[in-house]
């Protein structure tokens, strides 16, 4: 059978031990010197620890439980003796999880950087057809070339030129009529100056009335 190791508190030196049972649970002995004492079980049943009504008491008020590592001191106060107990680990709480690795700091981001702008696309102007002077408007809409002006009338007393144009026009109409009825007709220079000066003279005549 098994020798247990017997302990009991000593003035100035700290009993510690770790109990086996409930603080509840010790079982009364009729104590050394007279009176009770209170038997626990410690150290995984290699130990028993007796204590007085007061060392109880105290061991009581510690809120030790079975499995904790508990410290005991007896001290002298005149006459009295006095017990004080304290926990000093439990075993009943899981060990606390190993700490995690910190996250690698990351690279701090200015707010205010600025971000690349995107390409600009501009849209391509709608091509219109063609028109005679190939000019457009910018918005893919061209513009019709303009019609040459019919040649007017000169005025009273105009340059003696403007006759003149009026003339050739005047021949030029002729001879498509000419030509369309089958009509050969043929205006030589002279001929065109006296058209020219006739409408001129008729010009000068009309522009002398009131």
């Amino acid at each position: 059978m098994q020798q247990r190791e017997i302990l009991r508190p000593q003035y100035g030196e700290p009993l510690v031990f770790r109990l086996d049972v409930e603080p509840e649970d010790a079982v009364e002995k009729e104590g050394k010197f007279g009176g009770l004492d209170w038997q626990y079980f410690v150290n995984d049943g290699a130990a028993i620890v007796y204590l007085p009504m007061d060392g109880r008491n105290a061991l009581l008020k510690s809120g030790a439980r079975a499995g904790d590592l508990v410290s005991i001191s007896k001290s002298k106060r005149g006459r009295s003796t006095l017990f004080s107990a304290e926990v000093q680990s439990d075993a009943a709480e899981p060990p606390p999880p190993p700490p995690r690795a910190a996250a690698p700091p990351q690279p701090h981001q200015r707010v205010n950087e600025r971000q690349p702008l995107p390409n600009r696309v501009y849209a391509q102007p709608e091509t219109g057809p063609a028109n005679g002077n190939g000019h457009s408007n910018g918005n893919g809409y061209h513009r019709p070339a303009p019609q040459p002006a019919p040649a007017k009338a000169p005025t009273p007393m105009a340059p003696f030129a403007d006759y003149l144009c009026l003339a050739i026009d005047a021949v030029a109409i002729a001879q498509n009529y000419g030509r369309e009825k089958g009509v050969s007709c043929t205006f030589l220079g002279g001929d065109i100056r006296a058209i020219a000066t006739t409408l001129y003279i008729n010009g000068a005549e009309n522009g002398g009335r009131r």
